[in-house]
């Protein structure tokens, strides 16, 4: 789950460099407390995700930004953090698994070279779907494929979240 995590901060970092005033603004409280656990669980993501997808929903909402996302994020949260869900039963039975699978995944491609004439956020727009890609294949490897698909439950509505800020912003900034 610390994994989640990384990609967040990529999250908050298209927000905070953002051209839609509105959503910028009533976003900022959002910001999760990032936490760099070694041993992660459900239970954490839960309790640092749902209120601050529950507070961009909020943002959206209030601006008419991102609204689809967010709400596909936040409901695919609410499902995998919702005790007794066939989601959630399977994501805490295999959060080990998961977590270690993960961890080390080394999913970021390209090399320092290649990237160093980009921003950061660009960089990271580009290798969403390829590092969803490979988590994916790390996860279906080390824990099977019930356990990968599980994963890209509550993985691909905030890469899908993330792709959208960098379609509409990020990359259209020169």
């Amino acid at each position: 789950m610390f994994l989640l995590n990384i990609f967040i901060i990529g999250v908050i970092a298209g927000l905070a460099s953002c051209d839609i005033d509105c959503f910028n603004k009533e976003s900022s409280p959002c910001r999760p407390e990032l936490r760099n656990d070694e041993k992660s669980s459900l239970d954490d993501y839960c309790r640092s995700q749902l209120p601050f997808i529950y507070c961009l929903n909020n943002a959206a909402n209030k601006c008419g930004s991102f609204q689809e996302e967010i709400k596909t994020w936040f409901d695919a949260a609410k499902v995998a953090c919702t005790d007794g869900t066939k989601l959630n039963k399977a994501l805490e039975a295999n959060i080990d698994c998961i977590t270690g699978a993960t961890r080390d995944a080394e999913c970021l491609n390209g090399s320092e070279e290649d990237l160093k004439d980009q921003p950061e956020d660009k960089q990271l727009c580009q290798q969403f779907e390829t590092v969803t890609d490979c988590l994916y294949q790390k996860i279906e490897y080390a824990c099977g494929r019930n356990v990968a698909d599980s994963f890209l439950a509550i993985y691909e509505p905030m890469v899908q979240y993330q792709l959208k800020i960098c379609k509409e912003i990020i990359l259209k900034r020169e």
